[in-house]
């Protein structure tokens, strides 16, 4: 440990530091900032930083878990394993874990979340989802995020021999991780360095690598690196580019540049921690950093420390009692203090034997910065409240700024007196060490999913980089099923060139459709709109029922119109080996015309295109029984049938890139046969999409409607299981999860999603639910009763509970927003809206004239 200085120390890298009113009288001792960044040297190839020669230093990101909002049973045996690993550590090593609450960096979020303009017509809706991001970012922790990171230090005079240990650390530490359902990722020493930075420099959070990752953009690994050898030639050091521009101590504070910084730390901890300390502790609005260093004592220190407290408490008793028999008193009268001194010392004894206890000596401190001493008075106040509702003692470091600053950076560094760290068992480590709060989801290039329903953090959920892209969204009636589903396609629509399809049997998708210049086709017996199943183009394909692909189009459209007339005969037997070679060789008499030389499909002019009428007409033209049967049969579905919505060619865009199916009037006997057709549209747009590298996103509203017919449920079962490999995003939607699950292929379906949005449900549906996503009763919680908007979200692996709630009114509290007035499906909100808009026509119809 450094030798202490008298008085307070000044240390200057550039410039000179004015008169601190709150200064004490300054010694003549003046030295670098940088000699008091404990870092001896940083050896980037094998990512470790020396921070004392001999000691090597590695750290960890640690990712979350939903350890405080689990059963007490789970909690239990998480905080079980939680001392398993800690036991685990060798004492060769040192380990630290650490706790930083940072400002958001505005730069970097502005760049990866939120939506850029495009300079189209939707720019203002990009501005207004925009602003409700940030909103929620001010509503969360006034900007502030919290990251956890385990630094494992290593004691050996060979850099080899330690990137060789850190090597083995790295798979132990991720699979003891991961038994509690986290893990941690090795920090690269660039991110590293950028940490230390932040740490060092509050205010400039971000700037160490920013115009590294400006210029390289969305490349993530070479954004985050450090051109060592570039550094190394400028004749500067590491510690050149992470020190403050000035670093001042004073005995009850210390200054950073402009900022104001105190150090404290964990004085007296309660016989009985409470395991939610540390993450209460750490709930604060204000930058912070808060770090735990543990050293585990070898087993011959330990015994021995064991033995001697156990021996000083005997004797204390033993004096006690000679004590008392002089005056003919009992053992009762021993003071309960001793007593319960030498209780403690068996028992740790004890544990230390039978319950495979180990020792450790741990320093506990915390670091904070303020802008004006009154703010950090402030905190500390807030801090030292924390702590009493645990009945934790804590106290400023007085003199002692520099050592805590220098212990409570995560370079296990630890600097604080000997006398002053203290020795705790591994059950009490592991309860006042333990970071896990609640499961967080932050996705790169994620769509913003509103905010977690505990920590109030933006859930950012990337559904693209999952092992599939398949969801389902399950909700009750006004629990906002349809307005969540809106949210994402508003998303996707403003920030992705992808294309966007609805089939939408309430039409409650028309308003966003018109919002954003989408193409809605309202598809009923007798309309005006018409889809031609014939149609076909060269990147036409079908998934046959053994999951390989038709890549010859009239092949496979040859057997898409097979599986169509049989919804169209209705024969309970399917139909007979004439009756599909009749189907499959009038169909290649149709495209006949259209093939080449070298026997492939040309460009058909839209004019030309065959329909189901001209199927219907060939039938009929054959000679065979069988084929007037068909003809008849079909001729209810083309021509002047009152079902021929599909019998002519199409007169609808099909290429927009958002399209609403209305089939909200489509009728019974119509129905069968338009999910097919809708579905093959589909797939065709999942085909053309993938030579292009697009993604399609699709919505299937009240889907169990469609696992009612077989055809349809073992299409979309395809759909579901091919969407991956074809660049598809597809997503469910219903209000009856009971009915949904009548279906094996709905069950497999959904137990197969790596997207599963649960809002309020049904007490039969929360049981199965619970019962097909493993979900723990506390999550169940989340979904009982909940208001709207209120609800989880599955991921495959995890489940985060979520709060949303969409602004009804911009800034002004008067003015609609104009996207939830699309979003909304309550129809008293939605006649509210339309009076408001007929309001306001009449105001400027009326000041037209008076102009």
């Amino acid at each position: 440990m450094k030798q202490k200085k008298e008085g307070t120390s000044l240390k200057i890298l550039n410039g000179i530091i004015k008169n601190d009113p709150y200064a004490a009288k300054v010694s003549s001792c003046k030295i670098t900032a940088q000699d008091s960044v404990p870092i001896f040297a940083v050896h980037e190839k094998e990512n470790l930083i020396e921070t004392y020669p001999g000691f090597f230093t590695r750290q960890y990101y640690i990712t979350e878990n939903n350890y405080q909002t689990e059963t007490m049973e789970l909690q239990d045996s998480m905080l079980k394993k939680w001392r398993s690993f800690i036991n685990s550590i060798g004492t060769n090593c040192e380990f630290a874990i650490t706790i930083h609450n940072k400002n958001i960096n505005m730069a970097d979020f502005r760049e990866s979340v939120l939506k850029k303009e495009m300079g189209d017509s939707l720019d203002y809706l990009r501005s207004e989802l925009n602003g409700i991001t940030i909103d929620r970012i001010q509503e969360g922790k006034n900007g502030i995020e919290k990251k956890k990171y385990m630094t494992v230090g290593l004691h050996t005079k060979d850099l080899s021999k330690a990137f060789a240990s850190f090597n083995r650390l790295d798979r132990e530490i991720s699979q003891g991780m991961r038994k509690i359902q986290s893990d941690a990722r090795v920090t690269p020493i660039g991110e590293r360095l950028s940490i230390l930075f932040d740490m060092y420099n509050p205010g400039k959070q971000g700037q160490l690598l920013s115009k590294r990752r400006r210029s390289f953009g969305a490349d993530e690994n070479r954004s985050l690196s450090i051109d060592f050898e570039n550094i190394r030639g400028m004749g500067i050091g590491i510690k050149d580019l992470i020190a403050p521009s000035s670093m001042q101590f004073f005995p009850k504070y210390m200054r950073l540049g402009r900022k104001y910084v105190r150090v404290m730390r964990i004085s007296e901890l309660p016989n009985m921690l409470s395991d939610e300390f540390f993450v209460r502790l750490t709930d604060v609005s204000f930058n912070m950093v808060t770090t735990i260093n543990i050293r585990p004592m070898q087993n011959k220190e330990a015994s021995a420390l064991v033995t001697k407290n156990l021996t000083l408490a005997q004797s204390a008793k033993r004096d006690s009692l000679k004590a008392l028999a002089g005056e003919n008193l009992s053992e009762e009268f021993v003071p309960l203090g001793i007593r319960e001194q030498v209780d403690r010392a068996m028992d740790l004894r004890s544990d230390m034997i039978n319950e495979d206890e180990k020792l450790f000596k741990t320093t506990y401190t915390l670091m904070f910065y303020a802008d004006s001493m009154e703010e950090l008075s402030q905190y500390t106040e807030e801090i030292i409240s924390n702590c009493q509702g645990d009945v934790v003692g804590c106290e400023i470091m007085y003199d002692y700024q520099e050592e805590g600053f220098n212990t409570t950076m995560p370079l296990l560094d630890v600097e604080i007196p000997y006398h002053r760290r203290r020795t705790l068992k591994s059950t009490s480590v592991a309860t006042m060490a333990l970071p896990f709060s609640n499961l967080e989801l932050n996705d790169k290039d994620g769509i913003n999913y509103s905010q977690n329903l505990h920590t109030r953090s933006l859930i950012l959920y990337n559904r693209l980089l999952t092992q599939n892209y398949n969801g389902f969204i399950l909700g009750t009636p006004g629990s906002g099923k349809s307005l969540q589903a809106k949210v994402e396609m508003l998303n996707v629509l403003l920030g992705s060139n992808s294309d966007l399809i609805v089939i939408d049997p309430e039409a409650e998708y028309l308003a966003l459709s018109k919002l954003v210049g989408g193409e809605t086709i309202k598809i009923e017996p007798g309309g005006r709109w018409h889809i031609n199943p014939m149609e076909i183009n060269s990147s036409y394909q079908w998934t046959n029922e053994d999951d390989t692909e038709e890549t010859n189009p009239i092949l496979a459209k040859a057997d898409f119109i097979l599986k169509l007339m049989e919804v169209i005969v209705k024969s309970p037997f399917g139909m007979n080996s004439v009756q599909e070679t009749i189907i499959d060789e009038c169909v290649h008499k149709l495209y006949e015309p259209f093939i080449d030389s070298r026997g492939r499909l040309m460009k058909i002019p839209p004019e030309d295109m065959p329909t189901l009428t001209d199927l219907q007409i060939a039938l009929a033209e054959r000679p065979e029984m069988e084929a007037k049967e068909l003809a008849i049969a079909l001729k209810l579905y083309t021509g002047k049938g009152s079902l021929n919505t599909f019998g002519f060619r199409s007169n609808v865009n099909l290429h927009d890139r958002f399209i609403v199916y209305n089939i909200k009037d489509i009728g019974d006997k119509l129905k069968p046969i338009a999910m097919l057709i809708i579905l093959d549209s589909i797939l065709n747009r999942l085909m053309e999409n993938r030579r292009k590298g697009k993604n399609t996103w699709f919505w299937v509203d009240e889907i169990y409607l469609l696992f009612a017919d077989e055809r349809s449920a073992a299409f979309l079962n395809m759909l579901y299981k091919r969407a991956r490999k074809y660049g598809g995003v597809p997503t469910g939607l219903t209000q009856n999860v009971e009915d949904l699950l009548e279906s094996d292929t709905a069950r497999k379906m959904l137990s197969n999603c790596n997207f599963v949005m649960m809002l309020n449900q049904a007490p039969n549906d929360r049981e199965k639910l619970a019962d097909l996503l493993n979900l723990s009763a506390s999550q169940i919680d989340v979904i009982t009763s909940a208001p709207a908007g209120q609800g989880l979200i599955f991921t495959g692996s995890n489940c985060v509970p979520f709060a949303s709630t969409f602004p009804k009114y911009q800034k002004d509290g008067v003015t609609p927003n104009p996207i939830y007035k699309v979003l909304t499906s309550n129809m008293k909100e939605i006649t509210e809206f339309e009076k408001a808009d007929k309001r306001k026509q009449i105001l400027e119809r009326r000041q037209e004239r008076g102009a």
